[in-house]
């Protein structure tokens, strides 16, 4: 099918259960804000779980160092 000299592609329309319809009225732009801050925010909080792990298994590894001096200390 033709129109105005170009090819147009036909497709079936999607189930209207699967429309997102607040999401219809969002330009480009915001989309794009929208996703690097949603990245953002992600990254974030996958770095502070990372640094919260890291703290305790260094406080856990410290205890058993200084639970090892005190029974040294205490033969």
């Amino acid at each position: 099918m033709e129109f105005e000299g170009k090819m147009l592609k036909v497709e079936d329309a999607p189930e209207p259960s699967l429309i997102l319809w607040e999401n219809l009225g969002v330009g480009k732009c915001e989309w794009y804000c929208r996703i690097s801050v949603n990245i953002f925010v992600s990254f974030v909080l996958i770095i502070c779980s990372i640094s919260i792990i890291v703290l305790v298994m260094n406080h856990q590894h410290n205890t058993k160092s200084l639970d090892r001096d005190c029974d040294s200390l205490s033969e």
